[in-house]
């Protein structure tokens, strides 16, 4: 059980490493531009704490021209249509679009980094700190 702990742990801490050489790769390749909200959607009943709006927006990248795409914007910040936001856009694929947001682009690496390391530090804590039942001497 606990190499199965540790096997999770190392397991996130994989994903977090992962995902976070992913973020730095899009970030070398993305360009920062500006865009026009075209459409906000609402969604019925009451917002999940987690849950994320889609935002269709409308921007200008060189060499291709006019684009449109849609990213996601946490609850938390409220947007309008036609207004105007800074977005990152990847010119190999225009339809993969982030907000240049702390929460947008770490959050979920660093998630995973930290959750894993805390579970493969506290297995190997577990591990090495639990006495083997046939070391322990019988009492006399």
């Amino acid at each position: 059980m606990k190499k199965l702990i540790g096997a999770v742990g190392l397991s996130l801490f994989l994903i977090g490493s992962y995902q976070t050489l992913e973020t730095i790769r899009y970030l070398q390749r993305s360009v920062l531009v500006s865009a026009t909200v075209v459409s906000v959607e609402t969604r019925s009943g009451p917002p999940k704490p987690s849950q994320n709006t889609p935002v269709h927006v409308q921007f200008t990248l060189d060499g291709v021209g006019e684009q449109r795409g849609v990213t996601h914007l946490p609850l938390l910040h409220r947007i309008k249509e036609g207004e105007a936001i800074r977005v990152l856009v990847d010119p190999q694929n225009p339809q993969e679009i982030r907000l240049p947001l702390l929460s947008e682009l770490w959050a979920r690496p660093i998630t995973y980094l930290l959750c894993g390391i805390l579970i493969l530090c506290g297995a190997l804590l577990v591990i090495f700190r639990t006495p083997n039942a046939r070391e322990s001497k019988p009492s006399a």
